[in-house]
């Protein structure tokens, strides 16, 4: 695969991994110093990886499946066949949505004289390029009907990087929810529930983690009958034990938590696995049933959240929600 030649495309970071031994150097064992070895990541970033092997490794250990500890230093760049000129992008005066990260913009994309209508994610400058690389690789990977999908990324004049998607003319469901005049038959809701099922199954088989599902990043076509899920800016890749421990401190939606996440004396605090999710399709049916209002809508700070649900209360039943569902 080719690697792109553009300081935008790449972030270096420092990871601990596994490394199966197979270098074909001579005798590792007795000798201290740094080894360089190419590894393919999935199907569209490649890597470098420099590790060291001590003399305390026994040379009779030193066989062909025995694995390494290494640090690794990532060059992570996105695919080349992902990169859009910014020339081919004509921002519209039409901004779809802003939030922490960025701001979203209708534009048009030409493409082998073809013009289609995308969505435009510019990322603010408090945004670190190596959270967006991974939103990238992400988006990149996922093939879903009801997951948006991905077309591109750019960079501005300025260097700002913009994340290139489908454009989704029913809007978010969040906004569909909370105008009065829009019609929603139960018919409808059990329609969108089994849409996000489906694409939320596909992240679960994939092993990706959304974090942030709720209403407001679910979008609609313009005939609001097809479902997509978006913004994959909190994602993450969970390891071999279905979870992604998070070492950072991101700004997530606490709303949407579940009580172990919330609680910072918990085992699993800041440990986020598919339960999250499903956590949070639970209160994104909620969303549903009532109308697009804000869940625990009394609730201000995280740690009123986590009082609220360690007393054993809940979300009450939403108010078009009939009793036998």
């Amino acid at each position: 695969m080719s690697l792109l030649p553009s300081k935008a495309g790449f972030e270096i970071t420092i990871e601990k991994v596994v490394v199966n031994k197979n270098l074909n150097q001579p005798n590792l064992s007795s000798l201290d110093g740094d080894y360089e070895a190419p590894i393919e990541i999935e199907s569209s970033v490649e890597t470098t990886i420099t590790f060291k092997i001590h003399k305390t490794i026994e040379a009779t250990k030193m066989v062909e499946d025995i694995t390494i500890i290494a640090t690794i230093t990532a060059k992570i760049l996105a695919d080349k066949d992902f990169r859009i000129q910014s020339e081919n992008i004509q921002m519209l005066n039409k901004r779809l949505g802003t939030g922490n990260s960025a701001d979203v913009h209708l534009a048009e994309y030409t493409n082998n004289s073809i013009i289609t209508k995308v969505a435009v994610k510019t990322l603010k400058r408090n945004c670190l390029k190596v959270d967006t690389l991974k939103e990238i690789k992400l988006l990149s990977s996922c093939k879903h009907e009801n997951i948006v999908k991905f077309i591109g990324w750019m960079e501005t004049s300025d260097e700002q990087m913009c994340i290139i998607t489908e454009y989704m003319g029913g809007g978010d469901l969040s906004t569909y929810l909370t105008t009065p005049d829009k019609l929603l038959m139960v018919s409808t809701v059990f329609n969108y529930i089994f849409q996000v099922l489906d694409a939320m199954i596909y992240l679960s088989q994939k092993h990706i983690l959304h974090r942030d599902l709720a209403a407001r990043n679910c979008l609609l076509n313009e005939t609001y009958e097809i479902l997509k899920i978006n913004d994959f800016g909190l994602s993450r890749e969970m390891d071999i034990n279905y979870e992604y421990i998070s070492e950072a401190n991101p700004r997530l939606p606490f709303r949407w938590l579940p009580l172990e996440a919330l609680l910072p004396n918990s085992s699993e605090y800041r440990t986020f696995t598919q339960k999250g999710d499903i956590w949070a399709f639970g209160v994104l049916l909620w969303e549903m049933f009532q109308r697009g209002q804000q869940p625990y809508d009394d609730v201000k700070y995280p740690s009123e959240l986590a009082n609220f649900l360690s007393t054993g209360r809940r979300l009450s039943k939403p108010e078009y929600c009939h009793e036998d569902l």
